[in-house]
């Protein structure tokens, strides 16, 4: 769960023309032409959505010969954020607190940081020892790890993101509505919450109150 202390981002992320924009440079440096190219909207158009990108700190410029090439920016967030890491399991959060994961899996996160716009070389945020990776203390500056339980618990802060994946499907139908109700009551107008591959919004007491944003992805975005 993430809360946001400026809203800048956040903002200039409701609106799906420069989600769109953000989608096509995470896969790569792209020029206005190229995005124009590959959007239902005009070179002028684009260029008034790449700066309002800039100004929110989540899209950097550079010139390339004669071209200005966009690309994604990794910071303008981490600073500005304030993360709930949620479980019911304390064995769970005290293993996230510590930092360690897995080395096997940082090629997966590698790949995950590049695609997301990383720019510099992500073995910058770990130290590898043995079989297992730890990550930087500083990361988890703005973390704070918290016991909450879905079933039981009410909501204790307002968000604009929730990120709960693969938790609601272990759930009968009665607690999913349970569950719908405590994200709803959590999330800040427009904010948004993705949920796993099996999960949607759909048939919950509170989908006319959110909007799809991306189906693939299953991400859902509360209008009202």
């Amino acid at each position: 769960m993430v809360t946001n202390a400026a809203g800048d981002p956040f903002e200039a992320l409701g609106d799906p023309n420069r989600r769109d924009i953000l989608r096509l440079l995470s896969e790569g440096d792209k020029a206005v032409s190229q995005i124009a190219a590959a959007l239902p909207i005009s070179r002028p158009a684009v260029s008034r959505h790449l700066r309002l990108l800039k100004e929110a700190g989540l899209v950097a410029e550079e010139a390339r010969g004669t071209s200005r090439i966009y690309h994604l920016r990794e910071e303008g967030l981490l600073d500005r954020s304030l993360i709930y890491a949620t479980d019911i399991n304390e064995v769970v959060l005290q293993r996230a607190k510590a930092g360690i994961f897995p080395l096997e899996r940082m090629q997966e996160y590698t790949d995950n940081y590049i695609r997301a716009g990383g720019e510099r070389s992500f073995s910058e945020y770990y130290v590898a020892r043995y079989d297992g990776a730890r990550f930087a203390r500083e990361l988890a500056d703005g973390v704070v790890f918290a016991q909450h339980n879905l079933v039981s618990d009410a909501a204790f802060n307002e968000f604009h993101v929730i990120t709960c994946r693969n938790v609601l499907i272990y759930f009968a139908q009665p607690l999913q509505a349970r569950v719908h109700r405590l994200f709803y009551d959590s999330l800040a107008t427009f904010g948004v919450l993705a949920l796993g591959q099996k999960e949607t919004i759909r048939f919950s007491p509170h989908e006319r109150e959110f909007e799809e944003l991306d189906a693939d992805e299953r991400l859902f975005k509360r209008v009202r």
